[in-house]
């Protein structure tokens, strides 16, 4: 730089610096540097409050109305050879007698289902090395279903559940965090669960696993496909619905209910009467020999006729185990299994037939029984394929 003097024109000449400004925007990344510092160091503002999910309402059942009931059917194995699931809506299969079920109150018996409820990585199918568990619901028996049992004339708890006792209100409640910032930074973060279920037998201390379709006894089982069912809540109405694996239809609801099925055999299975043995001794507990049908076959109990004297199911007398419908109108509403009749003809398993009596509509027979009992019901039309084909027959 240099000055000139001159009187004439006092004026100081500087040469202009070109800057082309590379450290533009460097305070901005400072300060957010600075911030994120202090996030690290002082305990950020997570959000810790939890909030109700309730089971999201849909239309069906009885008058075809809006519900946000939630069902759950509960499938033990029976005591047939080899065991199947059908009339498994039945305590009986896992010792629980129907002269005890009726009587049975919250404080005689802590037999529970316990639902399960998991998280697991985005993306990735559920399975015990990557699931978390993140809270769980209980089902004891005296919260489920009751039905009229004929054979007693009493009425007895059945595994079907409507996720409470209390109908048509907002049931089955569950509660998660209200937004995802405790899950940020973990790979469980996401609106998405993973349901399953086991049943803790009291009695006689077993645990049963359940899969979510009618597995063949001793089959073989996947358990990211057969076990879990998938829960996605919605946070814009604190609502969730159940899909059913990779089908993702929408399962709960009273029409089309959460099905779990069990993966093995009580071993305090009392059959329709007794106790089933496999030695073919003869005594006072009434456990049938080799000449007899053993549980369903044989009438067991103290009363029970040993060896060859056994009265076997099917070639015995008309006995069945069976599922109670009602007819409303044209629609069929299940009343539940576990119930044991005689009839007045043969019946064929899985079909649906009309009955004349006054307490039951529809009838469809399960499993062949021995019944203990002089009280017939009277079949006037079938076999129909489906239950909404016999309520619409005359």
């Amino acid at each position: 730089m240099k000055i000139l003097r001159n009187t004439s024109d006092r004026k100081i000449s500087i040469n202009t610096e070109t800057n082309f400004r590379t450290d533009l925007g460097w305070e901005e990344s400072f300060q957010e540097f600075e911030q994120d510092t202090l996030k690290s160091v002082i305990n950020p503002a997570v959000n810790f409050e939890t909030v109700r999910y309730a089971h999201k309402s849909c239309t069906g059942g009885t008058g075809n109305i809006e519900q946000t009931d939630i069902w759950f059917y509960f499938y033990f194995y029976n005591d047939q050879d080899p065991p199947t699931h059908a009339g498994g809506l039945n305590y009986e299969y896992i010792g629980l007698t129907p002269e005890k079920n009726a009587k049975v109150i919250r404080q005689d018996n802590d037999s529970f289902f316990r639902l399960e409820f998991y998280k697991v990585p985005e993306g990735e199918n559920p399975n015990s090395s990557n699931r978390k568990l993140v809270f769980t619901k209980h089902l004891s028996v005296p919260l489920g279903e009751k039905v009229y049992y004929m054979p007693i004339n009493e009425h007895i708890f059945v595994p079907v559940f409507t996720g409470s006792n209390y109908r048509n209100k907002e049931n089955m409640y569950l509660f998660w965090f209200q937004d995802n910032t405790v899950m940020d930074g973990t790979l469980m973060s996401g609106n998405t669960f993973y349901m399953t279920a086991k049943f803790f037998n009291t009695i006689d201390g077993q645990t049963i696993n359940f899969t979510n379709y009618d597995k063949v006894y001793s089959g073989v089982t996947s358990e990211e496909i057969d076990v879990y069912y998938k829960m996605v809540i919605d946070r814009s109405d604190y609502s969730y619905m159940i899909y059913s694996g990779a089908t993702e239809g929408r399962v709960g609801c009273s029409t089309d209910p959460i099905r779990f099925y069990s993966t093995s055999v009580s071993s305090s299975s009392v059959g329709a009467y007794g106790t089933s043995g496999t030695s073919g001794t003869s005594g006072t507990s009434g456990t049938s020999g080799t000449g007899g049908t053993s549980g369903t076959g044989g009438t067991s109990g103290t009363g029970g006729t040993s060896g060859t004297g056994g009265t076997s199911g099917t070639g015995g007398t008309s006995g069945y185990g069976v599922t109670l419908y009602d007819c409303n109108g044209v629609i069929c509403v299940s009343r539940g299994g576990g119930a044991h009749i005689k009839t007045t003809v043969s019946l064929t398993l899985g079909k649906y037939y009309k009955v004349n009596d006054p307490s039951i509509d529809i009838i469809r027979p399960d499993s062949y029984q021995s019944i203990n009992t002089t009280d017939l019901i009277i079949v006037s039309n079938g076999p129909f394929n489906t239950c909404t084909e016999a309520c619409s027959a005359p």
